[in-house]
């Protein structure tokens, strides 16, 4: 299987057990919590839209980046847990 279609199927499996996962998670809500404050005051900036446009493709492209982390590290996780199982 190449690896685009095995991260876009992982990715559908990840995608129930971290909602729950993330949901009981303190400092990641806490984190959500940060971010929605810094995004109304993003909002309430009186930027030109060039400005708003450059700030907003800086945005999409770390929330991009992140998300490829995020895919890459479940597949590493999954590959760690099966290399353990092998070892035992």
């Amino acid at each position: 299987m190449e690896l685009e279609k095995l991260k876009a199927y992982a990715d559908r499996m990840r995608e129930p057990a971290i909602q729950t996962l993330l949901s009981k998670d303190d400092v990641y809500q806490t984190a959500c919590e940060a971010e929605r404050k810094a995004e109304q005051k993003y909002i309430s900036l009186d930027l030109t839209d060039h400005e708003r446009r450059i700030c907003d493709s800086l945005l999409r492209s770390l929330d991009a980046r992140w998300m490829e982390y995020a895919s890459d590290s479940y597949l590493a996780g999954w590959s760690d847990a099966l290399t353990m199982f092998r070892n035992l």
